[in-house]
């Protein structure tokens, strides 16, 4: 038997804005010219067919778009930041983008006119053909069969998405999902936002500064993989990125001094790569904002301290300083630190075994299972670094993930 990590992509996040409040005009075809991938090619005038797209009645389109709203809305509230309103012109341009994805079986923010199911090549002409009037748009995009809070949940932690849904200026949405068995990652969400009043305007009724994580904070993922387009090219996994967000109408220029990270005894993670706008590989980063990635993934259940110390306008030295905590997975948690080490747990127990990287590259993406005949064995991947695990009756279990790090378990009464 083999366990097979479950497949999830992330699109990377195309914003366009209008020149003014700290923003830069940027052009959404440039954008999407760089970062769209067309998995699987269609053929020019190919029609769909009935049974190749579950098709959902509108109750079950907005039920799931509806969760994914609750779940957005709680942390931009997480946040301090005034809540998104739905609107039904970004619902409908979401769905319509949703069923091109799932039909052709790609993650993609551009559409190819003459396919099945194309209403705009890029989000800007999509939005515009279903009657959206404002061109101040960002579309997020996450392909994987999750729940719509966990597909927040995910965005959230990659952070071009997450500088989205967290942006000064948006102020309305459009959420869709659409699945099929025969889409590659079974389930598509699409988020498209725009602004009801002028950038301005949302931009002052949002709070002087965001931090994510947010003041006292719980249960944040300790991990970012990999987002399109990526932040940190050279790794594949590394610790939850920690963002700095000033208000561009609230405060000056802002020279930041030092931006710091402590564990729960109080030393400090040094091996930190810091971004701002200067050295943004994508450009996405705006003038005040400043990214904090931990090189090493972050642990389970552990509570974190950062300080940043900066300067607006030349003027004297401010602190901020706050704490979060990391998620508590729900059962014993076994650190495979090296290959064949040696666990016991109890039948019936759910525990979890946690596979620390030894490098910003080391994570699992398949492994393989034996086990004592007469064990009931259950286990899921919980992350590309950590597995679920469960097994009734007595026994021994192998378990080799592809990383090389195997390791056993002798499950007793």
């Amino acid at each position: 038997m083999i366990g097979k990590l479950g497949i999830s992509m992330m699109i990377g996040v195309i914003v366009v804005l209008t020149a003014g409040c700290g923003t830069a005009a940027t052009s959404d075809a440039q954008a999407l010219s760089e970062q769209s991938t067309r998995l699987v090619p269609s053929t020019e005038n190919e029609q769909p067919k009935k049974d190749e797209i579950i098709e959902k009645s509108g109750a079950v389109a907005t039920e799931d778009g509806r969760s994914g709203f609750v779940a957005l809305n709680t942390f931009r509230e997480i946040a301090g930041m005034h809540p998104f309103s739905e609107n039904s012109l970004l619902t409908k341009a979401a769905d319509n983008h949703a069923r091109y994805l799932i039909f052709h079986d790609l993650y993609t923010h551009k559409e190819v006119s003459g396919n099945a199911y194309f209403t705009g090549t890029y989000p800007s002409s999509r939005m515009a053909a279903v009657g959206y009037p404002h061109k101040e748009i960002a579309e997020n995009i996450y392909a994987g069969d999750v729940s719509p809070q966990r597909s927040v949940e995910i965005l959230f932690s990659n952070i071009y998405h997450r500088l989205a849904f967290l942006d000064f200026g948006f102020d309305e949405i459009g959420i869709a999902m659409e699945e099929s068995d025969r889409y590659r990652y079974k389930r598509v969400y699409t988020y498209e936002m725009g602004m009801a009043k002028n950038q301005s305007a949302n931009t002052l009724q949002n709070p002087k500064i965001i931090l994510w994580p947010a003041r006292d904070q719980e249960g944040v993922m300790p991990v970012f993989y990999e987002e399109e387009p990526d932040p940190l090219p050279e790794c594949s996994v590394s610790g939850y990125p920690i963002s700095l967000q000033f208000n561009p109408l609230k405060n000056g220029t802002i020279e930041l001094l030092s931006f710091r990270l402590f564990d729960s005894e109080g030393h400090e993670v040094t091996d930190t790569h810091l971004m701002d706008r200067f050295n943004d590989p994508s450009g996405h980063l705006k003038e005040g904002t400043f990214v904090l990635f931990p090189i090493e993934r972050l642990g389970w259940a552990e509570r974190y301290r950062v300080e940043v110390d900066y300067r607006e306008e030349g003027g004297e030295t401010k602190r901020l300083s706050w704490e979060f905590s990391t998620k508590r997975l729900p059962g014993r948690v076994f650190r495979v630190e090296n290959a064949e080490m040696h666990f016991v747990v109890k039948s019936g127990e759910s525990c979890f075994f946690d596979l620390p990287p030894k490098d910003c590259n080391d994570k699992f993406g398949t492994y393989t299972y034996r086990y004592t005949a007469g064990l009931k064995v259950e286990e899921r991947i919980w992350d590309n670094n950590t597995i679920q695990f469960r097994a009734t009756g007595e026994g021994e279990v192998e378990i080799s993930p592809d990383n090389g790090r195997r390791f056993y378990i002798s499950v007793v009464r």
